[in-house]
């Protein structure tokens, strides 16, 4: 991983190690809700976590749960140079969102590890970006795509529909045509339509 950090990471990261540890021998369970989320947008940072808890259990013997791995995955990102913007938190909740009104929508159970999965959320993770930057893409007019798209299915359509909804009502942003278009894509493949 080629990311140089701020240098607050260190004492983070060791703060957040030795409470998962002291968490850990009193046994507090310390769910982490958005670990497949995480898992998927930072597939690097979420391997060295992995790696960490791994070298954890070497040197001293104590067996962290994979959740740690996800927190120090986002400890990660939001002290990378690369992330000035600290939006990490509101990057993953707005994946959450969306994929939660997909898996209602739907009616489906998204397959976490699936290529197809990945595909969508790395592309959730960029229209987050753009939503937080209030950076509306002025790309191609593919309005009448998502319109035959959205004709061929009725769950589709009320699929799309729900998350501009939710997009403009939370994060106060208009989903273009264009952003539609590339979502419907990626609900069809995750949803096998």
């Amino acid at each position: 991983m080629n990311t140089q950090f701020y240098g607050e990471i260190f004492l983070a990261i060791s703060d957040h190690i030795a409470f998962a540890i002291k968490r850990k021998k009193e046994k507090i369970d310390l769910p982490n809700v958005v670990l497949s989320e995480t898992k998927a947008i930072y597939k690097n940072e979420y391997q060295l976590g992995l790696w960490t808890i791994k070298l954890i259990k070497e040197k001293i013997g104590i067996q962290l749960e994979e959740a740690e791995a996800g927190y120090i995955a986002l400890h990660l990102v939001n002290f990378s140079t690369k992330n000035s913007s600290q939006n990490t938190s509101k990057i993953v909740n707005f994946v959450r969102d969306v994929i939660e009104v997909i898996e209602q929508t739907m009616n489906v159970q998204l397959e976490l590890d699936s290529i197809n999965y990945a595909r969508l959320s790395t592309h959730l993770k960029f229209l987050a970006e753009r939503v937080f930057r209030n950076d509306v893409e002025n790309n191609n007019d593919t309005t009448e795509n998502i319109r035959d798209m959205l004709k061929e299915n009725i769950r589709l359509s009320l699929c799309i529909n729900r998350i501009k909804k939710r997009i403009e009502n939370k994060y106060h942003y208009l989903l273009t045509p264009d952003e539609q278009t590339y979502l419907c894509i990626h609900i069809k493949k995750n949803c096998h339509i």
